[in-house]
Parts: structure tokens; sequence; C-alpha cells
């Protein structure tokens, strides 16, 4: 699954714990070590990897979490005259276990190729070749360079406006393609005296019903004059009031693999190029940006490898302190409240030792999926907060909202009614603490976080299976 999340074509990984020995390794990983043998587990990734000795220190720092992530970029293996592929190595902490790293190995050769590729279309364009080539240089750079999503994206989307000299270059991050077609624009790079449209949200089905199709078939969607084009008059006044006359639209798709094959799974967003007059958009112009969103896709795929957590395909407990800190900062500007709810799986270890893990992870999941229905905003975020326990973030909610909803929760995990012989209630059950506070100068977001903490705490000492608000 790791390597579907990154690339199903040209990624293995290895799990390493403290002592840098070898807990697991994909197949793949040997013909990249330094080693003449098959890789297993136990043995010294310093061995296998000896650009690694030296850089203890700075990994040890990714266990302590003062460093998101490291890579080592360009590696290479001489035998004679012949050389191994080039790769890459990219460290991150395993979500699973904050006492293991886990170690990406890229072929790089594909990268390699596609950049190629793309150097080759550039030098089409209408832009001078020198310009071309400094410009997806510099693109490719800040893509392998970094993990930081926002970064990635706001460098790009400024690069890409300024070369195509066009009024906007947006991201608009796609929550429920099919359904409604509700999504929020997160981020966005205009020209001076255009309109800002950063963190709108947008709640449309007419545009799912118009061009989903075209969506689904993965296909670029133009429009060079928005008069011209047969949009319904509201359409159009829309485009209008945010200096929209032609646009180009690519869709960003992800792999993801626990998705089905329908497409609206797969769908993670729009790449969006503005202009406020009528444009005709050139076919090595279309080719060009269609090859950049190709990178940032490879970026949003390793992002989302570091915020998900594998079993539960919740963000985990990195997202959801950098998602509670955003929240806590934006609404201490609105002064609105902020909701949390805590809650834990009554008696879980008794499960796993009556039941076997297998069943343990079946049963999380299942949890999982009752919080992921009941999240109806694209502002609210629920998150694996660590083994058993779960975290729902609730920006503008007060007290009385969040408990309602987590007694929601709490009913519903009750009728799914999963046996547990070693709990009084003979089923799976939940306790949540919940919390909600204005923020102030006074306040911190620890505080929020203890007061749910506490209110959980007050409801397993009542008997576990309720809810108990701070």
């Amino acid at each position: 699954m790791i390597k579907k999340l990154i690339h199903p074509q040209y990624r293995e990984y290895l799990k390493i714990g403290q002592n840098w020995l070898i807990k697991d390794v994909s197949k793949g990983v040997d013909k990249f070590s330094n080693s003449p043998n098959p890789l297993k587990c136990g043995q010294d990734i310093r061995d296998v990897f000896p650009e690694i000795r030296g850089l203890e220190s700075i990994l040890f720092d990714i266990f302590d979490g003062k460093r998101i992530s490291y890579e080592l970029n360009n590696l290479c293996r001489h035998s004679g005259q012949e050389s191994l592929p080039y790769f890459n190595l990219y460290f991150l902490l395993d979500q699973n276990s904050d006492h293991q790293l886990l170690v990406l190995v890229e072929d790089a050769r594909e990268s390699i190729k596609n950049l190629q590729k793309m150097t080759q279309l550039t030098k089409e364009t209408l832009l001078s070749v020198q310009e071309k080539d400094k410009f997806l240089g510099m693109i490719t750079q800040q893509i392998w360079r970094s993990l930081k999503l926002e970064d990635i994206l706001q460098l790009n989307l400024t690069q890409i406006r300024q070369k195509l000299d066009c009024s906007r270059v947006l991201i608009y991050q796609v929550h429920n393609f099919q359904k409604n077609w509700y999504g929020r624009i997160i981020a966005e790079a205009v020209a001076p005296g255009c309109k800002e449209l950063l963190d709108q949200e947008i709640y449309n089905p007419t545009l799912y019903q118009n061009w989903g199709k075209l969506y689904r078939d993965r296909e670029v969607f133009q429009i060079e004059d928005i008069s011209r084009h047969g949009l319904e008059s509201a359409v159009i006044k829309t485009f209008q009031d945010n200096q929209i006359y032609s646009q180009l639209v690519i869709p960003i798709w992800i792999s993801d693999a626990e998705a089905e094959t329908s497409f609206e799974m797969n769908l993670w967003g729009l790449l969006i190029i503005h202009h406020h007059t009528p444009r005709y958009w050139y076919k090595k112009e279309i080719q060009l940006v269609k090859n950049l969103s190709e990178y940032l896709t490879i970026s949003i795929q390793l992002e989302r490898l570091a915020i998900i957590d594998y079993l539960t395909h919740l963000p985990n407990r990195r997202a959801f302190n950098s998602q509670l800190q955003q929240e806590w900062e934006r609404l201490a500007r609105e002064k609105q409240p902020l909701a949390l709810i805590l809650c834990d799986v009554d008696y879980f270890s008794r499960f796993n030792k009556a039941y076997g893990h297998l069943s343990g992870d079946h049963c999380l999941r299942e949890i999982a999926a009752i919080l992921a229905k009941n999240i109806k905003r694209s502002s609210d975020t629920a998150a694996r907060y660590g083994g058993e326990e779960f975290a729902i973030i609730l920006p503008n909610t007060k007290i009385d909202g969040a408990y309602q909803l987590a007694e929601t929760i709490r009913q519903e995990i009750n009728a799914l009614k999963i046996p547990h012989q070693e709990s009084p209630k003979q089923f799976i059950s939940l306790s949540l603490g919940v919390a909600s506070y204005i923020p102030e100068p006074s306040l911190t977001m620890e505080n929020l976080i203890q007061a749910a903490d506490n209110a959980l705490l007050a409801a397993k000492k009542a008997g576990r299976d309720c809810t108990i608000q701070q």
C-alpha cells in the first residue's frame, strides 16, 4: 500500500528502528543496496546504504519530532564500468510506530525521463528556451527538495502564472466530487489588481452535472470565451464577478491504495488557470501545464503519506496538530468558538487480546468510517489521535453542538454491535470528552486539548460508553 500511495511503479521501502536495524523491507530494495545478498530484517541499514553513515543525528531528529523528514537525492552504485540506476532516499516517521522510520527508496530514472520530456516540450512553446529550461529546473528542484505541500503549491502557482502571463492560477481541492461538488480553494497566485479567491468554499452540484464527465475522463477543460461557450447566464455572471473570461482546468488525480475503481474517489482537485479577457489556449501551453500538474501530483501523494494514517485513512496525529493550530489561530482572529472531541475505544487492549490484532484493525477501521461519515463540513476534521484514540476538530462550534455530534457518533458505534466479550457491555463502545473554547490571549491550544482530555477521563470514571462535556 505504501508504494501505491506514492507511485505504483517507482517506489520501494524499508522500516528501521532506532538501533538502525531493518524491521521490514520490500522485495525491490535489493537492486539499490550496497550488499551482494538479498536484504533481510535484522541487518544494519548503514551496511547496505553506507551513505547514511554520519547522518545519525539528523535522523534522530525525526524520531524526536524536531524534523519532519530528510532526503538524499541522486545516489547511485558503481560496478566496474556499469552504473546502476540513480535513486533517492526519503526518511519519514512511521505513522504506525514512533520508534521506527519509514525509508522510501525511489528509482529516479523515470523522473529524469519526464524532466527531459518536459524540457523538450517547453523548448517548443512561445517562451524563450533559456527561460523555460530555468523555469522547469526551478520547479523540479522545489518539488524534490520539500515535503511541505503548501510551499510547493504556492511557489509553483506563482511561476506558472508569471510564465503564462495569466490573471490567476489556483488549486481547488474537491471534497465530494460526484455528490455536490463541494470543495475549497487551497492555494492561489494572482496578478496585481486581480480579485483573490483563496479559502473560498464552493458548493455547486450543477458543475458536476455539466462538466463531470470531462473530469471523469481526465480531460483538460478549456473555455476561450465564456460568452460564447453556451454557459447558463448565472454561471456567466459568477465568472464575470470574479474577473474570469477564459479558463483552463486540469484535473489532479492521485493513487489511493484502498480506493475503489469509481473515479470520484481518486479525484483530488483541479489546477485552474484564469484570464481576465478572452484567450486562445495553445496546445503546447496546455501540454506544458499538464506535465507540471503531474509533478504536483507526486508532491500531493508524498504529503498524503506523511499526514494520513494508513490503517484508518483518517488524518494522523501530525495532521491533527497542524489543523488544530491553524483553526485556533484563525478563530482567535474571528473570535469564534473551536470545539474538540476526544474519544477512546473502551477496553480495546482486552479486545485485541481476545480477538487478535487483525480483528482490532478491522474494528478501528469501522469506527473511523463512522467518524468520517459524520463530518459534514469541509472545515471539520476527524483524525486518529493515537492507538485506539480519535479526535474531531469542529471550528465555529459551541459546546452543545459538539456534544450532540459526540452522542450521535457514540450511538452509531453502539448500533454496530461489534462483539466484545471482555467488556461489561459485551460489545464495542466509545467514551468521549468534549470541550469548546473561544481562543483568547490568555488561552492556548493545549488548554483546549487538556479540557477535552479531562472530560474524556471523567467519561471513563463515569463507567465508559458515555459523553462528558467540560
